[in-house]
């Protein structure tokens, strides 16, 4: 796997090396605001996202293009940085500081030909999952958001889908036809599920769709933490 630019090194937008650049020879402003992780093939991986940012988006690429493509505006306050496992599996994306002024405002593009495993281990105000047309296998938003809106792509078995860092406000799409359960945990102010809504919903509730116990290719929501609202509804086909 190559890493475009390396950690400690620097690369153009389009991938070409810059001899003789460093973190450590270059001011952190002059850093690149995209860096690419070359695609190799991989059947699955592992995103994990470790910093905060203003607002977090999510979605997919092109087909032959890079497995992942971290942006942030030309005069963010944050650069992207990647780094891998010794395995290679799992790939990191943090942010370093710039000296700049501009919003902190971080995008990430997945390769649609790779299974997904992705992890928010930092939260934003904003966090948008445009991944209609990836392959996601689990999701895990682990920290703290205040709003949430997600377009999620046909499972493919069952893909759990966990929310523990707390939201206000979570709206999901989901294929039509495609059966869910929602379980919360933590209670929700107001829930939508398959056209019904609830209010003042208890710690614990479940509810689930018609058809979800005897399908395979499935949605499980899990809310461990309350939220003041979520819908999951069903997206007609474009």
């Amino acid at each position: 796997m190559r890493i475009l630019p390396a950690v400690a090194g620097c690369v153009t937008a389009a991938g070409l090396a810059l001899a003789g650049c460093s973190a450590g020879a270059v001011p952190a402003s002059q850093l690149p605001h995209t860096v690419l992780l070359a695609y190799d093939g991989r059947p699955a991986a592992e995103l994990v996202v470790t910093s905060g940012a203003d607002s977090i988006t999510i979605g997919t690429g092109t087909r032959g293009g890079p497995l992942v493509r971290a942006h942030t505006p030309p005069h963010s306050g944050v650069r992207p940085v990647l780094r891998t496992g010794r395995d290679r599996h799992v790939v990191w994306v943090g942010l370093d500081h710039t000296g700049l002024r501009g919003p902190a405002d971080l995008r990430i593009s997945l390769s649609p030909s790779v299974r997904w495993r992705i992890v928010l281990a930092a939260g934003a105000p904003i966090l948008r999952l445009d991944l209609a047309d990836a392959r996601l296998s689990w999701l895990d938003i682990k920290a703290g958001f205040s709003t949430i809106t997600a377009r999620l792509p046909d499972p493919s078995g069952q893909v759990t889908a966990t929310v523990s860092g707390g939201a206000s406000s979570i709206g999901v799409t989901i294929p039509a036809a495609v059966p869910a359960r929602l379980t919360l945990a933590g209670g929700a102010g107001s829930a939508t599920l398959a056209g019904r809504s609830y209010t003042g919903i208890a710690g614990g509730t479940v509810l689930t769709t018609p058809g979800w116990p005897s399908s395979t290719n499935r949605y499980q929501f899990d809310l461990i933490a309350g939220v003041s609202s979520i819908s999951v509804r069903a997206r007609t086909a474009t």
